[in-house]
């Protein structure tokens, strides 16, 4: 269910991605402004993993980052710095995770409004959801629910999340299209 759920939470914070909404392409920072699993608020757990990770001694800290491609600190963090490509921004669809484990179901557009349901699948479970994205100027905000279903049970993620547009230039932040994901067996 870890897996599904980091999935799930970067498919929630990526808003779409197309040219006639308005979607620019270069460097995003991502903000998570809420985020509940089954109604409890995540954002004291995620300070207390913080912490924790923090807490570590530089080497454990960075064999964990290693063992996770330094994926770990991205989910969960509030905060992160995304690239989108000139690719990715004129796919005219929604963003989602570069594995392809997320596709997009519906998209529909309204002005400068996007709703859209996504499905998620490994080979831990299904994920299935909901959201809306509104874009104005530089600035990107989602609203998204999501049902997981695993060995573990249902649960329900609602995540609130806001981009904004810092530049062309992404700098050493690699296009989300163009990273390596691990391999899932």
């Amino acid at each position: 269910m870890k897996k599904t759920m980091a999935i799930a939470m970067l498919a929630l914070a990526l808003p779409a991605a197309g040219d006639s909404l308005g979607i620019k392409p270069g460097l995003w920072d991502l903000t998570t402004t809420k985020r509940t699993l089954d109604g409890h608020d995540l954002s004291g757990m995620t300070s207390a993993m913080q912490q924790a990770m923090a807490a570590l001694p530089p080497e454990r800290r960075a064999q964990i980052e290693a063992m996770t491609k330094g994926r770990l600190s991205d989910a969960i963090s509030n905060n992160m710095s995304l690239c989108i490509s000139p690719a990715m921004a004129s796919a005219d669809r929604p963003v989602l995770d570069p594995s392809g484990r997320c596709q997009p179901a519906t998209v529909t557009r309204h002005g400068n409004k996007m709703s859209f349901a996504v499905s998620c699948a490994s080979k831990d479970g299904q994920a299935n959801g909901k959201g809306e994205s509104v874009i104005n100027g530089d600035t990107v905000t989602t609203v998204m629910d999501m049902t997981t279903s695993d060995a573990q049970g249902t649960h329900v993620l609602h995540t609130e999340s806001q981009m904004v547009w810092r530049g062309a230039d992404c700098g050493s932040v690699k296009p989300l299209d163009q990273q390596t994901q691990p391999q899932h067996p």
